[in-house]
């Protein structure tokens, strides 16, 4: 997935513009479709800032690593330590889902946290 398709998911999945999306970042509007078309006027492959990603982290509620790790394919899968108890493949089963399905878990966990009292 490119940083231009996961703003567009993300965008889509809370029914949110483009200018929405660009005033809630400080990214201009133009720059948000450069993003998602993937290319900039010339053709060329676009190749956002640090403090791009920043700001596209910040308005979806994740770091810039979460960010990074998920936009980056190339990355070997990171294997929880054993003493985590996290099983190894659960982590990769959460790595492939979308930002809509993942923001449905996180709420199926918020939900039971809350129900702990």
């Amino acid at each position: 997935m490119t940083i231009g398709e996961y703003v567009r998911s993300y965008r889509q999945m809370h029914g949110m513009s483009q200018r929405k999306f660009a005033a809630l970042s400080g990214i201009s509007n133009s720059y948000i479709s450069v993003l998602e078309r993937g290319t900039n006027s010339n053709g060329s492959l676009t190749t956002p800032s640090f403090e791009t990603y920043q700001a596209i982290a910040a308005v979806t509620g994740c770091t810039v690593q979460d960010l990074i790790e998920l936009l980056d394919d190339d990355l070997p899968v990171k294997k929880p330590a054993p003493e985590s108890g996290l099983d190894p493949d659960l982590i990769e089963r959460l790595r492939s889902l979308t930002p809509e399905e993942l923001s449905k878990v996180d709420g199926f966990i918020q939900g039971l946290i809350a129900s702990r009292g």
